[in-house]
């Protein structure tokens, strides 16, 4: 920024134009206003989060995500001292870092999942790119969509904490008395995300519409009902709030025929599927315990869609996996040449793929195998190429 100010300053010279006032662009009442209300905003996040908790690990304050011992960004500056003393004395071509000694952020673990022991940051681009080329059949898809293909359940997760509704908008759906009314109980508080896109008197049109749903409705109130009867309850109004027929879908399955309905759209935000049957679980579970907590009853939080943390209870995102393991686990490669032994694929143990940048595995010394039509004479399942090759050469070894 200071060389950008010593350029203008040197063009104002040149052009003998000078232009100097008294007016400060912070100064004006709208960039003071702004200031005023984004401090309000830090105060109030500050209060509701405690900004030095007495902890002995790396957590983050806003989210209660807790980082383990491979979190190292507390020591950035001495891991920057250690790899730039590696590199002295060295030439640019001959500079390699290993991909242990790099900083990890608690971020990057958060957004991650460890499949043979390999953290792999999960991407939801990435995997939707994956899912189209690794989908052999139209029920694959479906069963690729049974799981969030996300970090957590977007449409009720930000980044950093649960999605927030707006509890203005509900003040159209009632009309005034002129009674005084005495709150019944103390428990006000926001425990409970809500869904992306789905507003709360969508909810209330949505149960005017359809009477039959205050009988699923009811089960939140009673304070003997099972988990069981909740999920169950809970899930068919979801599905119901997204258009679809409780009686024969079920979140999953709506997930999927809303995926493909989309398809048509020129704009698409992921965040407007329906969610998983186990996010949507999760999601009646605190919604039940929400309104026991209102109504006076006292719940086991953690049997009702809530973990420990260090920082206090936080809501469970997903009892499941965010994608499925054949989605996490495509590797492919960037030879340009050969896939030889230094091939990724290969080092890994698979074939290449049409996700090879260059071979698309099928130009390169490691294809996808072919199975051979014909049958062999006792009926065995055919064999691929690269079997019979290596029969061949040992027929002719022999």
């Amino acid at each position: 920024m200071i060389h950008l100010q010593n350029i203008c300053f040197e063009i104002e010279k040149f052009c003998d134009v000078k232009l100097t006032s008294s007016e400060h662009v912070d100064t004006r009442p709208s960039r003071i206003a702004r200031y005023n209300e984004d401090a309000a905003k830090l105060s109030q996040w500050l209060s509701e989060h405690n900004p030095f908790p007495k902890i002995d690990v790396i957590m983050s304050i806003d989210s209660g995500i807790v980082g383990g011992n491979e979190v190292n960004c507390h020591l950035s500056e001495e891991i920057g001292r250690d790899m730039i003393s590696k590199m002295m004395g060295k030439k640019f071509e001959n500079v390699k870092f290993k991909r242990k000694g790099k900083v990890v952020t608690l971020a990057s673990i958060n957004i991650s999942v460890k499949i043979c022991n390999i953290s792999i940051v999960v991407d939801p681009h990435i995997l939707f790119h994956r899912l189209c080329i690794a989908k052999q059949s139209d029920d694959d898809l479906k069963e690729f969509f049974k799981f969030e293909l996300s970090p957590f359940p977007i449409l009720l997760f930000t980044g950093e904490s649960m999605r927030k509704g707006t509890k203005s908008s509900l003040y159209t759906s009632f009309s005034p008395i002129t009674e005084d009314v005495k709150p019944e109980g103390s428990h006000g508080c926001y425990i409970t995300p809500a869904l992306f896109g789905q507003g709360k008197n969508k909810f209330i049109n949505l149960f005017l519409k359809h009477e039959e749903l205050l009988n699923r409705a009811a089960t939140f109130l009673n304070p003997q009902a099972t988990t069981e009867q909740v999920t169950e309850a809970g899930e068919n109004v979801l599905v119901a709030l997204y258009g679809g027929d409780p009686a024969t879908q079920n979140l999953d399955a709506l997930r999927y025929h809303s995926f493909v309905k989309a398809a048509a759209k020129t704009k698409f935000n992921l965040a407007r599927l329906p969610p998983t049957t186990d996010a949507g679980q999760l999601h009646a579970m605190r919604s039940y315990h929400q309104v026991q907590t209102w109504l006076g009853n006292e719940k086991d939080p953690l049997k009702w869609g809530w973990m420990h943390t260090p920082s206090g209870l936080f809501p469970k995102k997903s009892e499941k996996d965010p994608a499925p393991e054949s989605l996490l686990q495509c590797i492919s490669c960037t030879c340009k040449k050969v896939c030889t032994n230094a091939c990724r694929c290969r080092k890994a143990g698979l074939h290449c793929s049409l996700l090879c940048k260059h071979c698309i595995g099928q130009s390169c010394e490691n294809p996808i195998p072919v199975i051979i039509d014909n049958e062999s004479e006792k009926g065995e399942a055919p064999a691929p190429i690269d079997m019979i090759d290596e029969q061949l050469e040992c027929e002719d070894i022999e």
